[in-house]
């Protein structure tokens, strides 16, 4: 299935110059809060996403440094945690923000959202990062 615009098409249903047929979509929110974590560390969120659809995800860093954010699947988190090699969304990578949205298509599964200070930041300057995230799944209704 493809996600644009609001139109979701089953790849069964579309053919090369059918319509696809609009079907309603609806909004799940699966987190939201404000976290706070010294600088040079990491905070990393569980994500369950219920179905396939289009994961959208939001960070403003309200004090502290600016920031990356990468998203990983379930199976390759503890690659991450390791050191080891890890596979990352790309779509959702991004290094030295500190206003952040992407938005991406996602199957149904366990993610990470891991949010980290990519340099060593002078920590007299704010010991802390203070990030408000949200993230929700736009997906057909069910």
């Amino acid at each position: 299935m493809s996600l644009a615009a609001g139109i979701l098409c089953a790849s069964s249903g579309c053919d090369r110059g059918a319509e696809p047929s609009a079907v309603p979509l609806e909004s799940t929110s699966l987190a939201e809060s404000s976290v706070i974590f010294p600088i040079g560390s990491r905070k990393e969120i569980p994500l369950t996403v219920p179905c396939a659809g289009e994961l959208i995800v939001t960070m403003q860093v309200q004090r502290g440094e600016t920031l990356a954010v990468r998203l990983i699947e379930q199976g390759d988190y503890a690659n991450y945690l390791s050191g080891r090699d890890y596979r990352s969304r790309p779509e959702f990578d991004a290094t030295y923000v500190r206003d952040y949205q992407k938005t991406g298509p996602v199957a149904a599964g366990n993610f990470y959202l891991v949010i980290f200070d990519p340099t060593a930041a002078d920590v007299s300057k704010h010991p802390f990062n203070d990030v408000h995230f949200k993230v929700v799944v736009r997906h057909a209704r069910r």
